[in-house]
Protein backbone atom coordinates (compact mmCIF):
# COMPACT_ATOMS: atom_id res chain seq x y z
CA UNK A 1 0.00 0.00 0.00
CA UNK A 2 0.98 3.36 -0.54
CA UNK A 3 1.44 5.09 2.78
CA UNK A 4 4.03 5.82 4.77
CA UNK A 5 4.46 2.72 7.28
CA UNK A 6 4.29 0.71 4.49
CA UNK A 7 6.97 2.59 2.95
CA UNK A 8 8.99 2.43 5.88
CA UNK A 9 8.83 -1.24 6.01
CA UNK A 10 9.67 -1.67 1.88
CA UNK A 11 12.87 0.55 2.44
CA UNK A 12 13.94 -1.51 6.00
CA UNK A 13 13.04 -4.89 3.76
CA UNK A 14 15.24 -3.26 0.92
CA UNK A 15 17.92 -2.34 2.94
CA UNK A 16 18.67 -5.69 4.42
CA UNK A 17 18.82 -7.18 0.91
CA UNK A 18 21.38 -4.72 -0.27
CA UNK A 19 24.22 -7.49 -1.00
CA UNK A 20 27.76 -5.47 -0.77
CA UNK A 21 30.33 -8.06 -2.47
CA UNK A 22 33.19 -6.12 -2.84
CA UNK A 23 35.04 -2.59 -1.21
CA UNK A 24 37.75 -1.64 -1.63
CA UNK A 25 38.13 0.90 0.86
CA UNK A 26 36.07 2.79 -1.46
CA UNK A 27 32.80 3.09 0.58
CA UNK A 28 31.22 4.33 2.08
CA UNK A 29 30.79 7.94 0.03
CA UNK A 30 31.00 10.84 2.39
CA UNK A 31 27.26 12.79 1.74
CA UNK A 32 28.63 16.15 3.30
CA UNK A 33 31.46 16.21 1.04
CA UNK A 34 31.23 18.92 -1.86
CA UNK A 35 32.17 16.53 -3.96
CA UNK A 36 31.05 16.02 -7.56
CA UNK A 37 29.15 12.56 -7.89
CA UNK A 38 29.09 11.12 -11.45
CA UNK A 39 26.16 8.42 -12.22
CA UNK A 40 26.45 6.48 -15.48
CA UNK A 41 23.76 3.64 -16.27
CA UNK A 42 22.06 2.16 -19.68
CA UNK A 43 18.68 3.06 -20.75
CA UNK A 44 16.36 -0.01 -19.24
CA UNK A 45 14.10 -1.52 -22.04
CA UNK A 46 14.15 1.47 -23.74
CA UNK A 47 13.83 3.61 -21.25
CA UNK A 48 15.63 6.46 -18.95
CA UNK A 49 13.50 6.87 -16.24
CA UNK A 50 15.47 3.87 -13.89
CA UNK A 51 18.78 6.35 -13.97
CA UNK A 52 16.86 9.23 -13.87
CA UNK A 53 15.42 7.87 -10.50
CA UNK A 54 18.37 7.23 -9.17
CA UNK A 55 20.22 10.14 -10.23
CA UNK A 56 17.67 11.76 -7.93
CA UNK A 57 18.17 9.29 -4.90
CA UNK A 58 21.63 10.68 -5.39
CA UNK A 59 21.05 14.01 -5.42
CA UNK A 60 18.94 13.99 -2.41
CA UNK A 61 21.93 12.63 -0.73
CA UNK A 62 25.20 13.80 -1.77
CA UNK A 63 25.75 17.86 -0.74
CA UNK A 64 27.56 18.16 -4.15
CA UNK A 65 27.19 18.52 -7.64
CA UNK A 66 25.69 15.20 -9.38
CA UNK A 67 26.46 14.75 -13.04
CA UNK A 68 24.61 11.80 -15.08
CA UNK A 69 25.30 10.00 -18.04
CA UNK A 70 22.75 7.60 -19.81
CA UNK A 71 24.00 5.25 -22.53
CA UNK A 72 22.02 2.74 -24.60
CA UNK A 73 22.13 -0.58 -23.47
CA UNK A 74 25.20 -1.67 -25.38
CA UNK A 75 27.37 1.25 -24.58
CA UNK A 76 28.51 2.61 -27.43
CA UNK A 77 32.26 4.07 -27.68
CA UNK A 78 30.80 7.56 -28.71
CA UNK A 79 29.02 7.10 -25.24
CA UNK A 80 31.47 5.71 -23.25
CA UNK A 81 34.03 8.52 -24.68
CA UNK A 82 31.62 11.01 -23.33
CA UNK A 83 31.14 9.04 -19.85
CA UNK A 84 34.67 9.43 -19.58
CA UNK A 85 35.35 12.66 -20.48
CA UNK A 86 32.46 13.32 -17.81
CA UNK A 87 35.02 11.53 -14.99
CA UNK A 88 37.46 13.74 -15.54
CA UNK A 89 35.50 16.41 -14.18
CA UNK A 90 33.98 14.11 -11.01
CA UNK A 91 35.38 13.21 -7.24
CA UNK A 92 33.48 9.66 -7.76
CA UNK A 93 31.12 7.48 -9.61
CA UNK A 94 28.07 5.42 -8.90
CA UNK A 95 27.63 2.72 -12.16
CA UNK A 96 24.86 0.98 -12.89
CA UNK A 97 24.63 -2.45 -14.98
CA UNK A 98 21.62 -4.39 -16.03
CA UNK A 99 20.95 -7.30 -17.86
CA UNK A 100 18.31 -9.65 -17.85
CA UNK A 101 20.89 -12.52 -18.77
CA UNK A 102 24.50 -11.45 -20.08
CA UNK A 103 25.49 -8.26 -19.53
CA UNK A 104 26.66 -6.54 -22.66
CA UNK A 105 29.85 -5.77 -24.37
CA UNK A 106 29.41 -2.26 -24.08
CA UNK A 107 28.41 -2.52 -20.00
CA UNK A 108 31.38 -4.07 -19.52
CA UNK A 109 33.42 -1.51 -21.76
CA UNK A 110 31.96 1.15 -20.08
CA UNK A 111 32.96 -0.13 -16.56
CA UNK A 112 36.76 -1.12 -17.14
CA UNK A 113 36.97 2.92 -18.98
CA UNK A 114 35.17 4.47 -15.61
CA UNK A 115 37.53 2.33 -13.33
CA UNK A 116 40.40 3.13 -15.27
CA UNK A 117 40.00 6.90 -14.71
CA UNK A 118 41.32 5.93 -11.07
CA UNK A 119 38.27 7.93 -9.94
CA UNK A 120 36.68 6.42 -6.76
CA UNK A 121 34.47 4.01 -8.38
CA UNK A 122 31.17 1.82 -7.35
CA UNK A 123 29.47 -0.13 -9.57
CA UNK A 124 25.55 -0.89 -8.69
CA UNK A 125 24.22 -4.04 -10.47
CA UNK A 126 20.21 -3.41 -11.16
CA UNK A 127 19.13 -6.42 -11.87
CA UNK A 128 21.13 -10.19 -11.90
CA UNK A 129 24.39 -10.17 -9.36
CA UNK A 130 26.18 -11.67 -12.09
CA UNK A 131 28.01 -8.94 -13.81
CA UNK A 132 30.96 -8.48 -11.74
CA UNK A 133 32.58 -11.40 -13.14
CA UNK A 134 32.96 -8.77 -16.29
CA UNK A 135 34.96 -6.58 -14.23
CA UNK A 136 36.12 -8.27 -10.75
CA UNK A 137 38.63 -5.80 -10.23
CA UNK A 138 36.43 -2.74 -9.84
CA UNK A 139 36.61 -1.16 -6.30
CA UNK A 140 33.60 -1.67 -5.14
CA UNK A 141 30.19 -3.88 -5.83
CA UNK A 142 26.87 -3.85 -4.81
CA UNK A 143 24.12 -6.32 -5.76
CA UNK A 144 20.39 -4.82 -5.77
CA UNK A 145 18.12 -6.85 -7.23
CA UNK A 146 16.14 -3.92 -8.21
CA UNK A 147 14.59 -4.56 -11.52
CA UNK A 148 13.75 -8.01 -12.54
CA UNK A 149 14.12 -9.47 -16.29
CA UNK A 150 10.76 -8.21 -17.49
CA UNK A 151 11.34 -4.60 -16.18
CA UNK A 152 9.51 -4.27 -13.16
CA UNK A 153 11.02 -1.65 -11.21
CA UNK A 154 11.44 -2.00 -7.37
CA UNK A 155 12.97 1.47 -6.23
CA UNK A 156 12.86 0.47 -2.68
CA UNK A 157 15.70 -1.54 -4.19
CA UNK A 158 17.86 1.25 -6.00
CA UNK A 159 17.05 4.11 -3.47
CA UNK A 160 18.29 1.21 -0.18
CA UNK A 161 21.95 1.21 -2.39
CA UNK A 162 21.83 4.45 -2.84
CA UNK A 163 21.77 4.64 0.81
CA UNK A 164 24.41 2.08 1.57
CA UNK A 165 26.67 4.13 -0.67
CA UNK A 166 26.70 6.97 1.54
CA UNK A 167 26.73 4.98 4.70
CA UNK A 168 23.64 2.64 5.46
CA UNK A 169 24.64 -0.75 6.98
CA UNK A 170 24.21 -3.19 3.97
CA UNK A 171 22.72 -6.10 5.33
CA UNK A 172 22.34 -8.81 2.11
CA UNK A 173 23.73 -12.15 1.65
CA UNK A 174 24.20 -13.37 -2.22
CA UNK A 175 21.42 -15.37 -3.00
CA UNK A 176 23.58 -17.78 -5.92
CA UNK A 177 27.25 -18.43 -6.46
CA UNK A 178 29.44 -16.40 -8.89
CA UNK A 179 31.48 -19.30 -10.24
CA UNK A 180 35.34 -18.32 -9.41
CA UNK A 181 34.73 -15.25 -7.29
CA UNK A 182 31.60 -15.24 -4.67
CA UNK A 183 29.98 -18.05 -2.84
CA UNK A 184 26.06 -18.27 -1.62
CA UNK A 185 25.71 -15.93 1.71
CA UNK A 186 28.74 -13.84 0.78
CA UNK A 187 28.48 -10.04 1.83
CA UNK A 188 29.91 -7.83 3.50
CA UNK A 189 29.01 -4.96 6.28
CA UNK A 190 30.85 -1.42 6.78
Amino acid sequence: MNNPAHKQAAAEVARKSITLLKNDRILPFNAKANQTTLVVGPKIYGSKKYIDAITKAVEDKASGKVVRSITSTNSTDAEIANATDLAKQANRIIAATFSPGTLSTGQIKLVKALQASGKPTVVISLGLPYDIKNYPKVGAYIATYAIDRWGSPLPSSWNAAIDVIFGSKPGGKLPVNIKGLYKFGDGLGY
